[in-house]
């Protein structure tokens, strides 16, 4: 059965550290290259196997230096999960699952038809499919 969740021994990963930080920094920088980065930032969690993708909601100016209340000290700023990479030992080839709203859990069967592939091609791969 799939999690609805991030699995709950945050900052435990089978993942090296250094490929977390390389890969993390490569899908920062083609995330940039997206229309989603206008209106989000992404945010990489790295758990278990798996990168989790999540976008964030950028705080929008009303006015200059007035930031709407939803950002103030209650629930701080949306996030939104993308997917997430799966981690098989090469750091250039990541297998890619969804986000399954209507289930509320990840497509581990791959109903979607993700490809994967590079980091870059993975963050274009979820942004197309979000």
């Amino acid at each position: 059965m799939a999690r609805s969740r991030k699995p709950s021994a945050p900052g435990r990963t089978k993942i090296p550290k250094d490929v977390v930080s390389a890969t993390t920094r490569r899908l920062r920088k083609a995330f940039a290259g997206t229309g989603e980065a206008l209106g989000a930032d992404l945010a990489v969690v790295a758990q278990q196997r798996y990168l989790y993708l999540e976008t964030v909601e950028k705080p929008a100016e009303i006015v200059q230096g007035l930031i709407p209340a939803r950002f103030g000290k209650r629930g701080g700023r949306q996030r939104t999960p993308l997917g997430r990479m799966v981690w098989d030992g090469d750091a250039e080839r990541w297998g890619l699952e969804f986000y399954k709203w209507s289930d509320d859990c990840w497509d581990e069967d791959n109903e979607a038809g993700t490809h994967g592939g590079t980091p870059e091609e993975c963050i274009v791969e979820a942004t197309l499919g979000w």
